[in-house]
């Protein structure tokens, strides 16, 4: 068994590719013998395996013979040994071969190398980056404020069944709002009315949703939720001491939203504001320009403009740039014959060369301009025409045979049809960094090989910035092949405009921008391995090229950099007058390598007004022309996580100032920030840095043991209204967006930054301190002066050339030094520190630490992470890194290939792409930048704020929300809460205040209180409180509840009616004074309906003591039976209600009656309520068919109220209209009742002020007498009557006497309501259940 095994007691391993054992004892005597290797023994065994079971090419021609099943043969003996013969055969062969194979031979020749470098791609997915799309939009100012009337309770019924009843959801109205920008995400804070009055439950937080979205179910980290009820938090002082005069400004703010209304499931952290402090004591107030931090007195409305809201340049088109083809490493090995290596010359001179891609601006105003003008200047109304060439690369080009330009051609008449259909009549397009129209295309049909096509474009705005374009006119022009950065382009625009929608001083529009530039299907150019020159190759390309090898370059699919430029304009909202960029001719910039959005804003502070502002794209090819390494020619990078920029804005036209505000860098852009190094060949390093200072200057001094550089002097706070010649203070101006400071009556210099710091000389800097006072649009700080700390003129101990520790040293092929520092100590314990040497290369973000040092009884404890600044050892150059130590420096702006034309000599530059980062147009196909199709930048939120507003939401429920944006809630619609309790009002049944949903209560409420209802017009006076209060318990004794929400402008007298009768209650004014009331008997201990209680007649009227007796009968279709439907909700505790339908009819209605719904939704909760109204209401249609009214005398009425029962005995004329007729001029009678001579009739022509007495009608011959024709008839019903009536008014009439009105009320023959006799139904119910 040990034999098995290896030495160390491994087992062995089967022999695979790629692997390796050790030889067998005979396989080692073998290789002894014949006296080769061990690798030559192993070559041979691959080659056996591989020619196992092949056939030599010498017997293609011979049939192929197989292994059949065995077949007798006779045995053949040789030396006396008998052996089969096709094993003498297969043994003599294998015997040959084996020691044919075992022979010494020349060693085998080696494959020619081959190399694949690796492949270069970015990020596939990236985190999530979401904004809103919609917010919900403000309220209307004199919109209706929710009244919110609830009370969700637990009800024992029988057998322990429990009626859980009340509770409503409430949608909200928006009052403040503000979108704040957070880079990669935007955050809303919302503020929103819930109700009037005070709540002070408040709602769990799980009962709050965005539409139908509830907030539980969102992110925590993402989101904070506050309330206030109406009443102050628990931090707000109570019991504070103020003055009469003061009580307004102590108490303003308690009903607003602080930290300590925050519910605590949400954990979003607090805002910060620009001093970095976090904004808890008002969580809703807004870091204001005006106050220099936050204010709880700024409004804020937030909306999403839905037109022209994208801006930017997008389907950029050439003006006679070049194409290029992708790059490829191309070898040319050594043994290749002449006419390869002629071949492989001319694929590298391809690869090299600029093709045309024939198109471009050829005309201004029908005119070539001049051969030695190459740009040309443009006004308002010029014509400009561009043109798609008629050449063909095929013809028009040299040869490139073998290889042929069939690609080429293919990739340029593609970009033309791409022009072609991007440019149609009456399109905008920017023209260089002017905008016009396409006005003609004098050329009909689309763009073909071998055709030109022209496009004339007018100007119609002059833009921003250069107005001129580049022109190389003639067929030269189309033929020259320029950098993508070199001529202005044609492109199409979008500008994108907002405008004001009320007055306002501050506009803070917020952008989202997605930027960046992708590369695909290209060369890992970074992967190069070295040895650029073909010409004169060294190194791993020599190397190859000598063993006749192959280099493959991986391949790269990856994002990189893109600036995207735009410019800010401005003019008054609603005038004539011209838009002002108001940038100060530094163009705003995004700088972008994902496909992700990004959140930025621009806060505008403006005179008190409406405006509007435009966002004007601006061209990458002027900022090659006028920005790139110009210290003086400033862009406005916006950037999350910055500082606070400001700039102020003086229109010399209007005298108007524009004051901006925004999160970023002012930069100065350099040619290497605008180079992508994915298209530098080989490996390369930043840029080469050295440190020229530590902390913004050469040189510092810092105390040993802590402390300020800085030590304060004195502090004044001398206001000019004090002391104007003395005055001394920081004053900071919100129009101007700067801080003056002011010094014993001077004003001694200016400053932006904040904290507050002016800098007045090389020891003195004053800074602003404690605010004393604010105001609209400004501050007044203390002034602080400080001096520097400085020691005796000589130092204790000096210490040279002490090196800086950390940053990258290990930067390969590339000397390093460290960066040097001169320290000082001082006898006053204070250090100093001077640069000496400024080392590198450094990478940019390099942090650097001071040691420590000690001498002279003094110790310097050291700095650490101190950030450097860098500046470039070489201008304009970068590094670029290979692993034959090629340290050759390759200037960035000189693109790829340089040197001869020929392709002899592309060595010395490496950029295939030279400042593509800024370009408006592309070189290869393969690049994909993010204005290829569509605008990168939209105005998603407007905030428009209105300072010095006092808002102390007093008396109000609010609701607050600060929600970061997500993919849950993209779009803000419905913020909504839900209730368990409602608004507090007087109890009429239990006393004192609280919620109710009692609606003789609610109407209690809105009756007599001045705040939610009419209480300073009718007040408690006008309301019978003790009818009231046996309406409220009869309301809650029989479960008849209002759980909802009033939200619209109601009358009063009909909303409390309307509603009453959902609830079995009347509305009744007696004496002046309003009230509720039963409809129907109740038990007056237990206050439950009593169908069984017995009416009392409180009066009879006869014919003796009424007058005027009238009788209104319902229509048959009034009294038809029907079948009704009430819907309800059914309440889920949090959640949204779901709606309930419930059916009914009579037991003698029919399937074909009528439907009639009830939709009792807004306030029913129940299907006891729902069911006790519907069959009140079925049974009320049913019995009950016409009302009366009469006059009577006072004393026949006296005490008479609504409500009460009488009883009518009379034999008054009635009339129908089923008995009326005409009688023709003819004489002729038509009527549905039979008319006889004789018959009383009652009858009116027209003309006639009055109807006639009762007539008897003269018919002779059939036909009736003159005097009755023409007229319209009644026939008249005299009969006598015995009913019961329920008063429903009793007012006073003329003459003194009293009007009285009622509804007729059946009784049964025990004296009860006969609406109400289904309540003693037995097996035969009085109502069948529907399905809706």
């Amino acid at each position: 068994m040990a034999k098995l095994r290896r030495v160390g007691g491994k087992m062995e391993s089967p022999r695979i590719f790629g692997g390796g054992r050790a030889l067998l004892p005979h396989e080692t005597q073998l290789c002894e013998a014949l006296g080769i290797t061990e690798e030559e023994y192993w070559q041979f065994v691959y080659l056996i395996e591989s020619v196992n079971g092949k056939r030599s090419k010498a017997y293609d021609l011979i049939p192929n013979i197989v292994n059949m099943p065995p077949v007798a043969i006779a045995p053949l003996s040789i030396f006396g040994v008998s052996i089969g013969f096709y094993g003498v055969v297969a043994i003599g062969v294998a015997l040959s071969y084996v020691s044919a194979a075992l022979a010494p031979k020349p060693r085998a020749p080696k494959t020619p190398p081959s190399l694949m470098t690796e492949g270069a791609a970015s990020a596939k997915r990236f985190a999530p980056q979401t904004g809103f799309n919609s917010v919900q939009e403000l309220a209307d100012l004199g919109e209706i404020i929710p009244l919110v009337f609830t009370k969700r309770e637990e009800i024992d019924l029988n057998n322990n069944i429990k009626l859980i009843t009340g509770g409503t959801r409430v949608n909200s109205r928006l009052v403040w709002s503000q979108l704040l920008s957070k880079g990669t995400h935007q955050q809303l804070k919302a503020c929103f009315v819930l109700s009037h009055g005070q709540i002070p439950l408040p709602p769990d937080f799980s009962g709050y949703a965005i539409g139908d979205l509830l907030l539980k179910n969102y992110t925590k980290a993402k989101i904070a939720t506050y309330y206030n009820g109406g009443v102050a938090p628990e931090t707000a002082s109570e019991d504070r001491d103020v003055s009469q005069d003061d009580e307004e400004d102590a108490t303003y703010g308690e009903n607003r939203l602080k930290q300590a209304n925050k519910y605590d499931e949400g954990t979003l952290a607090p805002e910060k504001d620009r001093n970095g402090a976090e904004m808890v004591d008002d969580v809703f107030s807004v870091d204001s320009d005006f106050t220099e931090g936050p204010s709880d007195k700024v409004f804020s409305g937030v909306r999403s403009p839905s037109t022209q809201t994208k801006f930017g340049t997008f389907c950029p088109m050439p003006n006679q740039m070049r194409f290029q083809l992708p790059y490829e490493l191309v070898l040319k090995p050594d043994a290749a014959e002449d006419s390869q290596k002629d071949d492989i010359d001319v694929k590298r001179r391809k690869i090299a060369t600029y093709f045309p891609r024939y198109a471009g601006f050829m005309r201004i105003n029908g005119v070539e301009p001049a051969s030695d003008v190459n740009r040309v200047q443009l006004q308002i109304g010029d014509k400009v025409q561009y043109t798609i060439g008629d050449m063909d690369p095929e013809s028009n080009l040299g040869s490139f045979d073998p290889w042929g330009k069939e690609d080429v051609r293919n990739s340029v008449d593609s970009d033309r049809e791409r022009i072609d259909d991007n440019i149609a009549l009456g399109e905008s397009y920017m023209i260089g960094n002017c905008f016009g129209v396409c006005v003609e295309i004098p050329q009909q049909g689309i763009w073909e090989r071998g055709n030109y096509k022209d496009f004339i474009f007018e100007i119609t705005d002059l833009g921003s910035g250069d107005h001129s374009i580049d022109i190389r006119s003639g067929t030269a022009g189309l033929e020259s092949a320029h950098a993508p950065d070199q001529l202005n382009i044609l492109q199409r625009s979008a500008m994108a405009t907002v405008s004001n929608n009320r007055n306002c001083d501050t506009t803070e529009i917020g952008l989202k921008s997605t930027v960046y530039k992708q590369i695909t299907g290209f060369a890992n150019v970074n992967s190069h391995p070295g040895g650029f020159r073909y010409i004169d190759p060294k190194g791993t390309l020599h190397n190859y090229q000598r063993d006749n090898g192959n280099i493959s370059l991986g391949g790269m699919n990856k994002y990189c950099t893109r600036y995207s430029f735009f410019r800010l304009q401005a003019r008054k909202a609603g005038t004539d007058d011209n838009f002002e960029t108001i940038d100060n001719g530094k163009p705003f910039v995004i700088k972008g390598r994902t496909p992700q959005p990004q959140y930025n804003f621009i806060r505008i502070n403006h005179p008190l007004g409406q405006y509007e502002f435009r966002f004007q794209p601006y061209n990458g090819n002027d900022i090659v022309r006028f920005y790139l390494d110009n210290n003086r020619s400033i862009v406005r990078l916006l950037k999350d996580n910055c500082e606070l920029q400001a700039d102020t804005f003086e229109s010399e036209t209007t005298g108007l100032i524009y004051e901006f505000r925004y999160t970023g860098l002012n930069i100065n852009l350099n040619k290497s920030d605008a180079c992508n190094t994915e298209f530098f060949l080989g490996k390369i390093i930043d840029t080469k840095h050295t440190v020229s200072g530590l902390s913004q200057t050469s040189q510092g001094v810092v105390p040993l043991q802590g402390g300020f550089r800085y030590v304060l002097r004195e502090t004044q706070y001398i206001s000019r209204t004090d002391d104007s010649d003395n005055r001394s203070y920081v004053r900071y101006s919100g129009w101007h967006g700067k801080y003056f400071y002011y010094w014993k009556g001077e004003l001694i210099g200016k400053s932006e930054s904040f904290p507050p710091v002016f800098q007045y000389d090389d020891t003195t800097q004053f800074r602003g301190g404690t605010i004393q006072t604010r105001g609209w649009k400004y501050s007044n700080r203390q002034i602080e002066r400080y001096t520097l700390e400085s020691g005796p003129a000589e130092p204790v101990a000096t210490f040279n050339d002490i090196e800086l520790t950390g940053g990258e040293t290990n930067i390969p092929n590339f000397p390093h030094s460290k960066a040097k520092v001169q320290i000082k100590l001082y006898d006053n314990d204070v250090a100093s520190w001077t640069v000496t040497d400024g080392g590198g290369p450094y990478r940019k973000g390099t942090k650097l630490n001071i040691p420590s040092v000690s001498g002279g009884g003094k110790t310097f404890s050291g700095l650490s992470n101190v950030v450097p600044v860098l500046g470039l050892d070489k201008d304009g150059t970068v590094e670029v890194l290979n692993d034959d130590n090629d340290e050759t420096p390759a200037n960035i702006i000189e693109p790829w290939p340089g040197g001869s034309s020929d392709g002899s000599a592309h060595v010395y530059q490496r950029n295939l792409r030279p400042l593509d980062a800024v370009a408006d147009f592309i070189s290869y196909e393969a690049e994909v930048p993010s204005h290829m199709e569509n605008p990168e930048h939209e105005i998603v939120y407007v905030n428009e704020m209105i300072s010095n507003t006092a808002m102390p939401y007093s008396n109000l429920a609010m609701a607050g929300v600060r929600l970061n944006s997500s993919k849950e809630f993209s779009s803000f619609t419905q913020f909504s809460a839900y209730f368990k309790e409602g608004i507090s009002v007087r109890r009429l049944i239990d006393g004192g205040t609280g919620p109710t949903n009692l609606f003789p209560e609610i109407t209690f409420a809105l009756l007599t209180d001045p705040q939610i209802g009419a209480g300073d017009l009718i007040g408690v006076k006008s309301v019978d409180e003790e009818r009231m209060t046996i309406a409220a318990k009869f309301c809650r004794a029989n479960r008849l509840f209002w759980d909802g929400v009033i939200v619209d402008e109601k009358n009063l007298r009909e909303f409390i009616f309307q509603n009453a009768a959902y609830c079995l209650l009347d509305f009744t004014i007696l004496g002046g004074r309003f009230a509720l009331y039963p409809s129907v008997p109740f038990d007056p201990v237990t206050f439950k309906i009593d169908p069984n209680q017995r009416i009392q007649i409180k009066a009879l009227f006869t014919d003796g003591n009424i007058k005027n007796l009238k009788a209104s009968f319902l229509s048959p279709e009034e009294r038809q039976n029907f079948q009704g439907f009430a819907t309800y909700r059914k309440e889920k505790l949090n959640g949204f209600a779901e709606p309930k339908t419930l059916g009914l009819r009579v037991k003698d209605a029919k399937d074909e009656d009528p439907r009639e719904g009830f939709d009792m939704s807004l306030f029913c909760t129940s299907f006891e309520h729902a069911s006790t109204f519907l069959k009140y209401a079925l049974k009320t249609r049913e019995l009950i068919d016409h009302g009366i009214s009469f006059q009577t005398t006072p004393q026949s009425a006296m005490h008479l109220a609504p409500g009460d029962y009488i009883r009518l005995h009379s034999e008054a004329t009635h009339t129908s209209r089923f008995a009326n007729g005409v009688i023709t001029e003819d004489g002729v009678i038509q009527s549905q009742k039979e008319i006889t001579n004789g018959t009383q009739i009652i009858f009116w022509k027209p003309g006639d002020s009055d109807v006639s007495e009762p007539t008897a009608i003269q018919i002779r011959n059939n036909l009736a007498t003159s005097r009755f024709r023409g007229c319209v008839f009644t026939v008249p019903d005299t009969s006598t009557t015995d009913r019961v009536y329920k008063v429903e008014s009793i007012t006073y009439a003329e003459d003194g006497l009293i009007e009285i009105s009622g509804s007729h009320t059946p009784l049964t023959a025990n004296k009860t309501l006969a609406i109400l006799d289904y309540y003693n139904d037995g097996d035969d119910p009085s109502f069948h259940t529907l399905r809706d």
